[in-house]
């Protein structure tokens, strides 16, 4: 079966389900009628006690997932019903017996992602251990997704707990209510991050805030720890950064001021031909970058930048280091190449706007690279 036909059939047999369910309730519901109506001296319906039903196909990430694999195979048909979430897992088309079941009452909190909306997570902390829990699961579309965040919201409400949108890119975060606990308010330090493939960017800064009051915290800085634990996720802030009103939290960021650095290209251009190459490590998130001269071209250099672009220069004072040495063994450090700075007699074959196009460039003079701080420390051969 094609995935849009499994799909299909597992939305009619979750919906056959749920409508099986439903009416199992309607009849259990008429006869209790009489002994509630007993019971009850008065009153109309409430609102917020009429449990919210929902159903439709999810995916759940896979958070220990291999580099080329797939984090969200795993398909499942998910049904809301009750306040528990419960997700049963789909096998060749087919909805297995496999299943997994969410009581939502129980500590856990909703959070939504602004840049896809195709996709929440659910996290608590386990009673277990101080290590949080969490699921993230990823809807067929956007509209689907954004009417599974609806029902959870409103599942959420109805147990009284707050949702709190950590990850949002819009100016102002609507206010919404916390429970109080015994130490006091809970509360943020009004900083507002993007979770990219760099890591947490800080985009927005509440003016009075005690983020912006400290004046250490600059927009685009990347945020790489909270109280000593390492962060990557907008989950993982969210749940470090939340804490007691008036407490503290220290951070560790990454300031992104830019400086330049030249790539000299000399003995590449007198041997026309040659051929170096460096490289991160295999599985560390980077991609090499190749220089190539062409006698035929007039010894032009070819810069073969791919992937994100991760260019592995030798760790040095200066960031003008020649070629030659990036064969060397010894430390290296790796700089994220963010623009390409031309020069007047620089011609470039085809146009680009930034290196992150991944296209080839040939030049008849060494490029001038804008590169950022060193990301991390590499230890062994370039």
């Amino acid at each position: 079966l094609s995935r849009k036909e499994q799909y299909r059939m597992a939305v009619l047999q979750a919906q056959t389900e749920l409508l099986e369910q439903e009416a199992n309730a309607k009849k259990t519901s008429r006869s209790d009628e009489a002994d509630d109506e007993e019971q009850e001296d008065g009153g109309g319906d409430d609102e917020s006690l009429q449990a919210i039903r929902y159903s439709g196909m999810l995916r759940k990430k896979k958070e220990d997932h291999g580099m080329f694999e797939d984090p969200y195979k795993t398909m499942c048909m998910a049904t809301l019903d009750d306040g528990i979430l419960t997700l049963k897992m789909i096998v060749n088309g087919e909805v297995t017996d496999s299943q997994e079941m969410y009581n939502l009452g129980d500590g856990w909190k909703l959070i939504i992602r602004d840049d896809k909306k195709d996709r929440f997570s659910l996290i608590r902390s386990s009673g277990s251990s101080s290590e949080p829990t969490q699921i993230t699961l990823k809807a067929e579309n956007r509209m689907e997704g954004e009417a599974w965040i609806e029902k959870l919201t409103e599942t959420a409400r109805w147990f009284g707990e707050c949702i709190r949108q950590v990850n949002a890119a819009h100016e102002q975060q609507e206010e919404q209510s916390r429970p109080q606990t015994k130490k006091g308010e809970q509360c943020g330090i009004g900083m507002v991050l993007r979770q990219t493939k760099d890591g947490l960017i800080v985009i927005k800064l509440a003016p009075g805030a005690p983020a912006a009051a400290s004046n250490q915290i600059e927009l685009e800085d990347i945020l790489l720890k909270v109280d000593g634990k390492a962060v990557s996720t907008a989950e993982e802030a969210a749940e470090c950064i939340l804490g007691d009103k008036g407490s503290e939290v220290s951070e560790r960021r990454r300031s992104e001021k830019e400086q330049s650095g030249g790539i000299a290209m000399e003995e590449a251009r007198r041997k026309g031909g040659g051929e170096r190459e460096g490289s991160l490590h295999e599985g560390r998130g980077g991609v090499g970058s190749k220089w190539r001269g062409e006698e035929r071209r007039g010894g032009w250099c070819r810069a073969a930048m791919r992937g994100m672009g991760v260019l592995t220069i030798p760790l040095s004072d200066s960031l003008v280091v020649p070629t030659s040495s990036w064969r060397q063994e010894g430390d290296a450090a790796a700089f994220l190449v963010s623009h390409l700075l031309l020069s007047p007699s620089f011609r470039p074959s085809i146009s680009f706007s930034s290196l992150f196009s991944c296209f080839p460039v040939y030049c008849s003079e060494p490029p001038v690279l804008q590169v950022k701080f060193p990301v991390r420390l590499i230890r062994g051969k370039v």
